[in-house]
């Protein structure tokens, strides 16, 4: 991809700063295909596109066929030494903020806790289950440049969610590349969260994105 401002930055960053469509994303990465690098080339910032997909909130979906076209960037870190990992977890320790709201169009109902944890569960297996197929110069349970692992903003932000929890501390064998795609080929939609999740914000912000 052409560069700009000699950043490495392209057109797929910019996609994914702003949670594309998820026919506009595969139909975007079907057409880059066979220019090599667009999918792990980084912005000023040292950010892959699925590092930007991951940080805004991206759905499972979307975050899937980032890792489908390209999986080495899910064990790639930012100039933080951050791994999308790293920046999943991160969403929990901030809190909600009211999405901007036109009076033309119907509202929507806003995501339960319980949804916005089941999310980033899905996406928080993912990037793991990436990042130990592909491995990379990142671990899923490295720290990052202020010395926090993925498992550590969790903790902080008071996440009580079991599940998560355990995916983030437990290690399982890689799986081969063929079942790592035909698992990752279809996403369905888990079930909500229940019990004692909790949502909160971290006592001590970090720094912003």
């Amino acid at each position: 991809c052409k560069k700009r401002l000699n950043t490495g930055e392209n057109i797929l960053h910019d996609v994914c700063r702003h949670r594309p469509p998820l026919d506009v994303l595969e139909t975007l990465l079907a057409a880059l295909r066979h220019r090599r690098g667009c999918t792990a080339a980084t912005d000023e910032r040292g950010r892959t596109p699925l590092h930007l997909a991951v940080a805004t909130g991206s759905p499972p979906a979307l975050v899937d066929a980032l890792i489908r076209a390209d999986p080495s960037p899910a064990s790639t870190g930012d100039e933080n030494r951050r791994s999308p990992l790293h920046l999943a977890v991160r969403q929990l320790c901030r809190p909600a903020s009211a999405p901007h709201h036109d009076k033309n169009t119907p509202r929507k109902r806003p995501a339960s806790t319980d949804d916005i944890l089941e999310q980033t569960h899905q996406t928080v297996k993912i990037l793991k289950d990436a990042m130990l197929t592909y491995p990379g110069r990142i671990d899923f349970k490295d720290e990052d440049a202020t010395g926090y692992s993925p498992l550590d903003y969790v903790v902080e932000a008071g996440i009580q969610k079991e599940d998560l929890i355990q995916t983030l501390i437990r290690r399982k064998e890689p799986r081969c590349r063929r079942s790592f795609h035909r698992a990752h080929g279809n996403l369905t939609r888990g079930r909500s969260s229940r019990g004692r999740s909790i949502y909160s914000a971290a006592s001590s912000a970090t720094e912003d994105l």
